[in-house]
């Protein structure tokens, strides 16, 4: 029902959807172990509900999604970065029929080169890390419709390098669909750039992907499945980690970093302790902290992952729940839906840093500069 409860509190979203359901104040709160009157004051915005166990709980009671519940705006402001074209032309790129159907991808006047295609979808991916995300939108359909191209215009090498840029630029298109409260899209990018990837047999880019469908389904109160998708992707890595590159174990931690707020949020603590391990000896194992494949992982990720907090829609809120919003929310635990931004994070102290380039360093092992990739899990794209 977006566009109906859009101008609604969540508190009113709540009412209406139990209306809907055709359930009493007493039915739906003794779904969730809560009384009426405690119901009755949410709905009349007397209490703020910002528990986010709370409110998955309220959803899946009400059989909607996450975002119905929480009235996520997707609207982004009009900008001299996004000019007038974001969400709905991202939408009709991945919807593309030509994409998934024999006629070969989107014509265009001449594919570009591995090396113009490569310098990019960095450049795309570094806009996304600083927090240009109107700019990515608007980007992102031209991006996808080139390494399409690129993907059925080449052949040998250069095909397989384009088709890892193409699993690259989907990546960032699910990253940022999530980021905007789009996840049945951001599955759909996810799917798209694993089919690309797959005849490359890259386990570098391919784990890279697990990660969106881990935020994809993190990003639906999925949590059991986002634990149990990061158990499946180690396993398909760890045959390639005998001698992994810096690359391959920042994308194989920051699975377990993802997967480790997955397992909290189910209330699986041991699950957690032992996923945080994981990313900890993979830290360990790089050294220091790094952006390769923009990953922002190492050993201080990994600290900010262990400090102790209290899941919260406080700590995902938008601006406002009646106006678009020009860009996301501002998330201190964005760590674990991808990329993180560069506001100030807490430490493992649980201090906020004033250095934030410790957790997102912008130097990225997949430089515009390279002139090829191979498709062994010791080599960035």
């Amino acid at each position: 029902m977006h566009g109906t409860t859009n101008t609604l509190t969540i508190g009113e979203r709540v009412a209406w959807y139990r209306r809907r359901r055709g359930l009493s104040q007493e039915v739906l709160a003794g779904l969730i172990g809560r009384t009426a009157d405690w119901l009755g004051k949410v709905e009349n915005n007397r209490i703020e509900l910002d528990r986010l166990s709370v409110i998955k709980s309220l959803a899946e009671v009400l059989d909607v999604s996450l975002g119905d519940l929480l009235g996520e705006p997707v609207l982004l402001d009009w900008t001299a970065d996004t000019g007038t074209e974001t969400v709905p032309a991202l939408r009709a790129a991945l919807m593309n029929y030509r994409a998934i159907a024999p006629f070969g991808g989107t014509p265009h006047s001449e594919p570009p080169t591995v090396a113009v295609l490569r310098k990019d979808v960095g450049a795309l991916w570094d806009a996304y890390q600083d927090s240009r995300f109107g700019y990515v939108t608007g980007q992102l359909p031209d991006l996808l419709h080139r390494a399409q191209a690129a993907a059925d215009h080449h052949d040998g090498d250069d095909q397989d390098q384009a088709r890892r840029l193409l699993g690259l630029a989907y990546q960032l298109t699910a990253t940022q669909l999530t980021k905007l409260g789009e996840a049945d899209l951001a599955w759909i990018a996810a799917d798209r750039g694993l089919a690309a990837v797959r005849p490359t047999g890259d386990p570098l880019i391919t784990g890279s992907l697990f990660r969106s469908v881990g935020h994809a389904l993190h990003a639906t109160g999925r949590y059991t499945e986002a634990v149990r998708l990061t158990e499946d992707a180690a396993g398909y890595l760890e045959p390639h980690l005998a001698h992994a590159s810096p690359a391959l174990l920042s994308v194989y931690g920051t699975l377990f970093l993802s997967g480790s707020m997955a397992a909290a949020r189910s209330n699986d603590a041991g699950t957690t302790r032992t996923f945080l391990t994981a990313a900890e000896h993979a830290a360990d194992q790089l050294g220091n902290d790094a952006n390769h494949l923009w990953t922002a992982f190492g050993p201080t990720n990994v600290a900010i992952h262990r400090v102790p907090r209290r899941p919260s829609w406080a700590m995902f809120r938008w601006p406002s729940t009646s106006a678009p919003a020009s860009t996301p929310p501002v998330c201190r635990w964005n760590v674990g839906y991808g990329t993180p931004s560069k506001s100030p994070a807490p430490t493992a102290r649980g201090i906020a840093s004033t250095t934030p380039k410790l957790c997102c360093s912008k130097q990225s092992s997949w430089h515009p500069s390279k002139s090829g990739t191979t498709s062994s899990a010791g080599n960035s794209p």
